[in-house]
């Protein structure tokens, strides 16, 4: 699949600060995407949709702060509104089901049952009080839950150093087969 390189993600994190600690795991991920067959993609949640790991894809996001997402919708709110109804060769979601608060299980099946390859990445082992943040204290456990325990096709974990932070804050991603695979 098209994707992006990690000179764009780069040129990224040279206008906006807000890629400087995200440059390993969205190369990584890139990475991942173009290994998958197909040509039709929808992220969820990105930063912005002008800054998609698939040039050109369809975008989701439940509120248009930063930018008009193609589907404008919450990812907790199943089926989702998309036409067809299933009808992605890929579907990403980068540091998106850590802030679904007890939805995840729903919108993984919704994704899985929609896509036939499924991106995801998650926080793990962050530091601080899982319940002042979203993002920490996540494990491989947590995440299986989330993914319905289902088991990856690929797995990958990413050391990064996350700026303005004193420790690390690694990432796994995750490789699904969707139901349409």
């Amino acid at each position: 699949m098209n994707t992006v390189t990690e000179s764009t993600i780069r040129e990224w994190a040279a206008s906006d600060p807000y890629y400087l600690g995200r440059i390993p795991y969205l190369t990584a991920a890139a990475e991942i995407i173009a290994r998958v067959q197909g040509e039709t993609a929808l992220e969820i949640g990105p930063y912005l949709d002008t800054q998609t790991l698939v040039p050109g894809c369809a975008t989701m996001d439940a509120a248009a702060s930063r930018f008009k997402p193609t589907v404008l919708h919450d990812v907790r709110k199943v089926p989702w509104p998309m036409k067809p109804e299933r009808g992605y060769d890929l579907i990403v979601a980068l540091q998106v089901w850590e802030h679904l608060h007890g939805n995840e299980r729903l919108a993984s099946a919704e994704a899985f049952r929609r896509a036939r390859h499924v991106l995801m990445s998650f926080p793990y082992l962050w530091p601080g009080d899982p319940l002042m943040y979203d993002h920490a204290g996540l494990t491989r456990s947590v995440f299986a839950g989330w993914t319905l325990d289902r088991d990856p096709i690929m797995t990958l974990r990413v050391a990064s150093d996350h700026p303005g932070l004193s420790s690390r804050c690694d990432r796994i991603l995750y490789l699904f087969e969707g139901d349409r695979a």
